[in-house]
């Protein structure tokens, strides 16, 4: 196992969302979901990253974000855009 590989927490934040958003329910269908679309979204963000955050990477981010309010500010952001709130 490689270890000290920093993936960007921007990039495990989005592919955390959109496998979510793909009905994604546990950690290791995070790890399935980001190994699928890996390529894709690394070529499109302009990210170089040899492999995708294994179901581990995703552990350790949860463990050390505050996901209540990481869920609260994607709330307000998806109001915000609706005209007229």
């Amino acid at each position: 196992m490689q270890r000290g590989i920093r993936i960007p927490v921007c990039y495990l934040l989005l592919v955390a969302v959109l496998a979510i958003l793909r009905k994604c329910e546990s950690l290791r269908d995070l790890d399935r979901f980001a190994r699928r679309h890996h390529a894709v979204l690394t070529e499109t963000l302009g990210i170089e990253l040899m492999r995708p955050p294994s179901d581990s990477a995703f552990r350790y981010f949860f463990l050390q974000v505050d996901v209540a309010s990481i869920c609260a500010a994607i709330r307000d952001w998806t109001l915000a855009q609706i005209p007229g709130g």
